[in-house]
């Protein structure tokens, strides 16, 4: 778990086995070594995680979604890195803004990995809106095992349950049911 309060910066900042204080764009294999792991939590239910061998990114909450949803739309694609669901979310029918505002400014580039969990009670209702999904736009990117239940989305172009715009990207074993 990251303490911002401290700064670690070399091996004996290593304590219990965490890393603390390091930012996570500051890591490398020489950092995160012997068996550490590093847990970064960014908001209630997301969280970046490396190990000495992998890294990627979890979900477990909607307002971890939320938090996801918003660092995507600020700019970030997640390319080239895993961002994995690991709880059922429950979106209790509150309206939501897409995940990615446009294939070509701030789509997600990355791999969602539902891991077999299920987005619930997905509603968005923008009549007159485009890139209309979970995600409104995802470009050289993968949406895998990920399971959607009771979507009610609306929009006007490009528009999709799990994606308003798909472009070139890849959709694997996804369940949905709902209304588009």
């Amino acid at each position: 778990i990251v303490d911002k309060v401290t700064n670690a910066y070399n091996r004996a900042d290593i304590n219990g086995g965490e890393v603390v204080g390091r930012l996570f764009s500051d890591l490398d294999q020489n950092t995160v070594n012997d068996g550490c792991t590093v847990t970064i939590i960014y908001a209630e239910g997301f969280q970046s995680v490396q190990t000495e061998t992998d890294s990627y990114y979890e979900i477990s909450s909607a307002e971890g979604l939320g938090a996801f949803r918003d660092t995507v739309n600020a700019g970030e694609t997640y390319k080239g890195k895993t961002v994995k669901l690991t709880a059922d979310i429950d979106l209790e029918n509150e309206e939501w803004t897409p995940i990615g505002t446009d294939w070509n400014v701030m789509p997600f580039s990355g791999t969602f990995d539902g891991q077999s969990n299920t987005i619930s009670n997905l509603y968005i209702n923008k009549p007159s809106g485009s890139n209309i999904g979970l995600f409104g736009s995802t470009t050289n990117g993968e949406i895998k095992n990920l399971k959607i239940n009771n979507a009610k989305v609306t929009g006007r172009l490009n528009v999709g349950a799990v994606a308003g715009t798909p472009y070139t990207s890849k959709y694997t074993n996804i369940e949905l049911t709902g209304h588009v």
